[in-house]
């Protein structure tokens, strides 16, 4: 375990190339200012954990794409991440995880429908 205990560091990943997760606001795709920041490899072990637990959103989030996901998509994927933080022990991902979580929630009840999660590669 020595060799691997670097993975469990958050230093490790300051300077890695982000994943951006913007909250799109009106029906004209205009991003908020607000954008959440995850690095590369942490969304690379999202994404192969939802491989791995057959996670319907979790695994469509593609590191080198772009993916929008609506009010519906989110609620699976909120709990979906959820999952993740109560199945793995990784302190690094519950690090991004858990404020990921809380910034999807505000798109999870808007009136209007058309509150989208954008995850784009920066």
């Amino acid at each position: 375990m020595q060799n691997y205990q670097d993975l469990f560091k958050l230093e490790l990943y300051e300077n890695e190339e982000p994943i951006n997760f913007y909250r799109v606001l009106n029906q004209e795709q205009k991003a908020d200012p607000d954008l959440f920041l995850i690095p590369i490899s942490i969304v690379s072990r999202i994404v192969h954990i939802g491989y791995g637990y057959q996670l319907k959103y979790c695994s469509l989030i593609d590191v080198y794409g772009e993916i929008d996901l609506g009010p519906m998509q989110l609620k699976t994927l909120n709990e979906e991440l959820s999952l993740i933080i109560d199945l793995v022990n990784d302190s690094v991902l519950r690090h991004y995880l858990v404020p990921l979580i809380e910034f999807i929630k505000p798109c999870l009840n808007n009136k209007n429908n058309y509150i989208v999660i954008r995850i784009v590669v920066a």
